[in-house]
């Protein structure tokens, strides 16, 4: 008696499986999927264009400054050496530490030039996202 019990419940589940098959791959059907290539956006829109452009301009300002500030320690460095030997103790210290306060400011520069530069590039890419 069991056996004919599991036909007729294996036979209904069957069935159940035909009958909602056509609900399911119509419901595969009807959601679509897009893929925006974000990278192609950034470098061939308007938008993405401009913002690329004034990330080049931020760029090339900051390392405008960076560069009279390096070409400064390399003077200080080479005056130093030129007039090490003239100088006194005292006074060669100082000019010591001037260019290693020069230094410091330079390195402190760069760091916040980079990070100013991630921080711009963070919120264009971020403005042409909302856009898209």
């Amino acid at each position: 008696m069991k056996k004919p019990v599991m036909r007729v419940l294996a036979f209904s589940m069957v069935l159940v499986v035909f009958c909602l098959l056509p609900a399911f791959t119509h419901a595969a059907e009807v959601v679509k999927f897009g893929a925006v290539d974000v990278q192609k956006v950034l470098n061939e829109s308007d938008a993405g264009k401009k913002a690329k452009s004034d990330l080049e301009s931020l760029i090339k300002s900051k390392q405008t400054v960076i560069d009279e500030k390096g070409k400064a320690i390399e003077k200080l460095k080479n005056d130093l050496e030129k007039q090490a030997s003239v100088l006194s103790p005292d006074a060669r210290k100082n000019k010591e530490d001037e260019l290693e306060k020069h230094v410091r400011e330079y390195q402190r520069l760069v760091q916040d030039s980079q990070a100013d530069v991630k921080k711009k590039e963070s919120e264009l890419t971020e403005n042409l996202l909302k856009e898209i």
